[in-house]
């Protein structure tokens, strides 16, 4: 009985202390929070490519449901120059995004990108990583696992400062194809003695799927500061559960990225 008594209290205590807690509750109006315009940039320059694109959008009000067809921005005007040529930004017709015209980036270059609209400016400079390579990709072992094969591929690279990198690996045949994506983004603080960066990466396929007579490595090679966006993207908090501040490169009245990348492939033909 003096169990059960005691349980009640318990429970009588909880019930007041949540209402005690309800009652202290702050309900936000949505209608209230602050809220400023801001133009929202996207773009990856690729070293050689005459394929570039910006995408431009807009923040929303928070109280509003995302809708691109408001977010996107089809009647901006800006360029892409390299301190000689200025390449116009042209709007394809979908999406918030624009083709820049006539820009085939060429690694060890510095690009500033302009973007006007409605009164609001973004800016942003970045360049083309050079010196960067993909030395060699190798099979080195050949295994079981749990029914599986597994194929253990290294990839080789140079990754001087103050560049980073990520990586795709990719194992086939005539009849079949595996790929894996690093998931981590490499620095130079990652190379061995030697100064190289050694990327290792586990593939699986079925048992009766045949040998390995491919291989494929694409690397990634990011421009300068590329590598602090990427660790503090995504909601990040520090050891404290804080949230990290985005460290975007576009300047002025915007958000977002402008980055270069310099993209290196190596195939492998084995016997």
């Amino acid at each position: 009985m003096k169990q059960l008594q005691r349980y009640f209290l318990i429970l009588i205590a909880a019930v007041f202390v949540s209402g005690m807690l309800a009652s202290c509750e702050e309900i936000v109006d949505a209608e209230g929070l602050p809220y400023e315009e801001k133009l929202v940039i996207h773009s990856i320059l690729y070293a050689d490519s005459a394929h570039n694109y910006v995408r431009i959008s807009r923040t929303l009000p928070v109280n509003e449901t995302f809708d691109t067809s408001r977010a996107y921005i089809r009647d901006a005007s800006g360029s892409i120059n390299d301190g000689t040529v200025s390449f116009p930004l042209e709007y394809i017709g979908a999406g918030g995004v624009y083709r820049v015209t006539g820009l085939r980036p060429v690694p060890g270059r510095d690009y500033h990108l302009n973007v006007s609209w409605n009164g609001l400016n973004a800016t942003a400079s970045t360049s083309i990583p050079t010196g960067v390579s993909l030395d060699s990709i190798s099979l080195v072992e050949d295994t079981l696992y749990e029914g599986m094969r597994q194929f253990r591929v290294m990839t080789i690279a140079t990754l001087p400062a103050p560049y980073s990198a990520s990586f795709e690996v990719f194992a086939l045949s005539d009849d079949w194809v595996n790929g894996s994506w690093t998931n981590r983004l490499y620095d130079h603080r990652d190379a061995e003695n030697d100064g190289k960066l050694y990327v290792r990466e586990n593939l699986y396929q079925s048992r009766g799927d045949g040998d390995v007579e491919r291989l494929v490595a694409l690397a990634y090679f990011m421009a300068p500061g590329y590598k602090e966006y990427y660790e503090t993207g995504g909601g990040r908090s520090d050891e404290f559960g804080n949230p990290v501040p985005v460290r975007w490169n576009v300047e002025g009245d915007a958000i977002g990225i402008c980055f270069g990348c310099t993209k290196v492939e190596k195939v492998q033909e084995l016997d």
